[in-house]
């Protein structure tokens, strides 16, 4: 007969009760210690149908319009509610921008930015999930995030370094901000600083007034990708979504990792919604990562109310520096 250890057995029970609990992803399951600290795991959206080579939903993001736009590997585009529990064949493709071009998302006023990774460039899209206008180039274009209160928007060119973008300027350029190899970004405003997963599995924090590295994680084997901050009783952690079906967390000022849930598929961008919870990208669907009360998640992105707070109090202030991308 064989025997399991009293971890595996609890391990067996979270995935059979994970399985039949309503939204619940039968894959990805929560870590125990997880589970008891009050993370919930359920399914935002199902049923996406990847490609052959690696991938289903990349970006996410929330538009102007109170819409979620999702943009998939294959070059569609939908826009979603908020409500969890939707499949992906229920809501139809507004629009389809080619193969391997629905890369990163990032909405900035009444736009959507998208990367198109095949073709190398960055394009605006209406929040209906249309197309607006062609932007820059940007070679590889992977992953992409905005900066509210600058214009600015940064994209992960995979191979050839991060770029800054305004594009608002009259004739857009994409500034090299960092060279590397980088994939899924996040911005924390508050203190200045952009984190950025690298194609050698660290995540590494550069300073947005001089691209200078302030932070390094360590090689990460399990493949970091997406990338959000905790908020409340999870500040000063950052939560990674990774290649290797799992999610962590770790300690900024120590390094202490957590391993928060594992058994999905290939993990990839994340995306914070507006009422604080975390949308996953798996390989064919959407998870939604709530946590514990008093906590929450941030992409380093204010809300828009949070935006106009941000430049009144910037306009008050005499003599100080604006931390602005080069």
């Amino acid at each position: 007969m064989m025997k399991f250890s009293f971890r595996q057995t609890c391990l067996v029970v979270a995935t059979a009760f994970f399985s039949l609990a309503p939204g619940a992803h039968a894959g990805m399951v929560l870590e125990i210690p997880a589970a008891t600290a009050g993370f919930t795991l359920t399914t935002y959206v199902d049923g996406f149908s990847p490609t052959g080579y690696c991938c289903g939903p990349l970006g996410v993001t929330f538009t102007s319009a109170g819409t979620v736009m999702v943009a998939e590997h294959r070059g569609d585009v939908r826009v979603f509610s908020h409500a969890d529990g939707q499949h992906a064949g229920d809501v139809a493709v507004v629009q389809n921008y080619g193969l391997y071009n629905g890369v990163g998302l990032a909405a900035l006023g009444n736009y959507v930015y998208l990367a198109e990774q095949s073709a190398g460039r960055i394009v605006r899209l209406n929040n209906d999930g249309t197309y607006s206008a062609d932007i820059v180039n940007v070679p590889v274009a992977t992953g992409l995030v905005a900066n509210p209160v600058t214009s600015l928007l940064y994209s992960s060119g995979y191979g050839y370094g991060i770029y800054s973008i305004d594009p608002n300027a009259t004739t857009p350029t994409a500034d090299l901000f960092k060279a590397g190899t980088y994939d899924g970004l996040a911005l924390d405003l508050t203190n200045g600083i952009m984190y950025a997963a690298a194609g050698d599995n660290h995540v590494y924090g550069y300073s947005l007034s001089d691209a200078s590295q302030v932070y390094d994680s360590g090689y990460f084997p399990e493949g970091p990708d997406g990338i959000a901050l905790g908020t409340g009783a999870l500040a000063g952690k950052l939560f990674l979504n990774t290649t290797s079906g799992t999610v962590h967390s770790v300690d900024i000022a120590t390094n202490a990792r957590t391993l928060i849930a594992f058994g999905g598929s290939r993990g990839d961008f994340v995306a914070v919604a507006p009422n604080g919870t975390l949308l996953l990208t798996q390989t064919d669907r959407i998870l939604r990562l709530t946590a514990p009360s008093g906590s929450g998640f941030e992409s380093g992105t204010p809300e828009p109310g949070t935006v106009v707070l941000l430049l009144s109090g910037l306009a008050g202030l005499v003599g100080v520096r604006r931390r602005l991308a080069k």
